[in-house]
């Protein structure tokens, strides 16, 4: 269990039914196993430590829309040949992507992450986490507008995948 604190509830006063639900480790900034810091940096340094030892190619995917579908398909497809890591649902932000990175292994062929922004600078840190050798961009389209101040701004900020790509990588 991870507890994050969040805006309006901290997961850190969950930590002992978290513990009563059977947790077996409990990373935290109180009263856990492992103290931290930063619960949010914590979560993504076992990200990237489940991403760095898995031999997973890794693939993102943003979009204005279509990012779901596209991830949902991509996922179906290619588990039924190979071990695949996919996130459930929409689980495309600063906890989901991390959390999704923390399910790869030795044996996962492939990793899948969908990649959401709704403020600047969202997606080439999501990105940078995931380090795709895969980057691909669905429609750009004017949800979240009022954030980037227009289509050309959402535009700007979904290609910021591509500057994560891996030095082989391909957009």
């Amino acid at each position: 269990f991870i507890a994050l604190p969040g805006e309006v509830l901290d997961g850190n006063d969950f930590i002992d039914d978290a513990r009563a639900r059977g947790a077996a480790c409990v990373i935290g900034q109180k009263n856990a196993d492992f103290l931290v810091p930063d619960s949010y940096a914590a979560l993504n340094k076992l990200g990237v430590y489940a991403k760095d030892h898995s031999p997973a190619k890794r693939i993102a995917i943003t979009g204005s829309v279509g990012k779901t579908t596209t991830t949902s398909f991509l996922a179906q497809i290619l588990q039924q040949n190979h071990t695949v890591v996919a996130p459930e649902n929409s689980f495309n932000n600063h906890i989901g992507v991390p959390l999704t990175m923390t399910e790869l292994s030795d044996d996962t062929e492939f990793g899948i992450f969908e990649i959401g922004s709704n403020h600047p600078g969202e997606i080439r840190t999501l990105s940078n986490l995931v380090r795709p050798h895969i980057a691909i961009i669905t429609k750009i389209g004017t949800a979240h507008i009022g954030h980037f101040g227009s289509k050309k701004g959402i535009a700007q900020e979904k290609a910021q995948i591509l500057h994560a790509l891996t030095d082989d990588g391909i957009g």
